[in-house]
């Protein structure tokens, strides 16, 4: 019984055969991700591979892809959809007029998986490391500590003093409403960092700037008002959401690109450049942020 199902059992041989390639970008990207979930927890390795590997690599990428218009981040997103919905079609379609399903499925599968994994094990290094190295807080040497609610008041009129001063200083329509010119915002958000470099060193990069998406409508159905992309180094901002919140999200993303990985230390981050920064708009938006 048990010869008779060896015989009838592909060799592993046989299968690796059916697609050498996959085999191998899955079994490198299943070690790397194995590695990074190894080695995380060594603070030292990831401070050392954050600052020294990732963070030059991000700095390159981002003058490389600054020098063009588009976003090469959704350009690659949507060419791998394409790319994958193509390729599942294609596969369905040998499936049905072809012989060999068996080992046509099993191809297709490992193609799709190795694809997968090695998407995913460079999210790892790219980006992953960032949460397990020293976070903004540690790099930039400030506290923190515990508030009390006398102290959070405080803070809450205080931005709340902000946005009525910078209010007036933002253009508004015929009705009162503030009219973000969201290109102009993009152009001069190679700016923002400038002044709050010169304090807090952690933050320094390369002066470029984040860049809007085409598609932002599908990105507000998935309700995201950007995304920093760790395989292009690109700061990309949904141009499609109300404009009181834009250009501090279009700070927050260049937080990221900047090595700030958590989500509330890059809204700290974007608040406090901007303000640094001083332009009416960017601080408008800054302190509707932190008051919100």
């Amino acid at each position: 019984m048990n010869k008779t199902a060896d015989k009838k059992r592909p060799p592993l041989s046989t299968l690796y055969r059916l697609s050498p390639a996959g085999h191998i970008i899955a079994a490198v990207s299943a070690a790397l991700i194995l590695l990074h979930l190894l080695t995380r927890d060594d603070h030292a390795l990831m401070v050392w591979a954050s600052e020294r590997l990732v963070r030059p690599v991000h700095r390159a990428l981002a003058v490389l892809n600054d020098h063009l218009p588009l976003s090469v981040a959704e350009l690659l997103i949507g060419l791998a959809v394409i790319a994958v919905l193509i390729y599942i079609i294609y596969t369905i379609i040998k499936l049905i007029r072809c012989g060999g399903r068996l080992k046509r499925l099993y191809a297709a599968v490992i193609n799709l998986l190795a694809a997968g994994l090695a998407v995913y094990a460079g999210f790892c290094m790219l980006w992953g490391v960032y949460y397990y190295g020293d976070d903004f807080m540690t790099r930039s040497g400030l506290k923190n500590d515990n508030i009390s609610v006398e102290q959070l008041e405080t803070v809450t009129e205080y931005f709340a003093a902000l946005v009525n001063e910078y209010s007036s200083q933002v253009p508004r329509d015929a009705d009162g409403n503030y009219v973000a010119d969201r290109n102009a915002i993009l152009r001069r958000s190679n700016e923002v960092y400038a002044n709050v470099e010169e304090t807090l060193p952690c933050l320094s990069g390369p002066a470029v700037r984040a860049k809007g998406v085409h598609f932002s409508r599908v990105m507000s159905y998935t309700d995201f008002t950007g995304f920093f992309f760790p395989f292009t180094a690109e700061a990309n901002v949904n141009t499609d959401f109300p404009p009181a919140l834009f250009a501090s999200t279009v700070a927050h993303e260049l937080a990221h690109q900047r090595g700030v990985a958590k989500e509330q230390e890059a809204n700290f981050a974007a608040v406090l450049a901007s303000l640094e920064y001083g332009d009416a708009e960017y601080c408008y938006s800054a302190c509707v942020l932190a008051y919100t």
